[in-house]
């Protein structure tokens, strides 16, 4: 079993791949609530289909 890390580092490097696909099976498919300054969504399908068009203005993604 991944650690909760390997997880998120998992997400990020999906992330910085722009790879909505590999993202959202990261995120759970119950129980799932992103609330966000601009928009909420409660499931996380809705919310990797708002992802879509934001991955062709990902330049890099910076870890620190």
């Amino acid at each position: 079993m991944a650690s909760p890390k390997d997880v998120v580092e998992q997400y990020v490097d999906a992330f910085a791949r722009k790879d909505v696909k590999k993202m959202r099976s990261f995120l759970s498919d119950t129980n799932f609530s992103f609330k966000g300054p601009l928009e909420a969504f409660a499931t996380a399908d809705d919310f990797a289909a708002a992802l879509v068009p934001l991955v062709p203005i990902i330049q890099s993604v910076e870890r620190k």
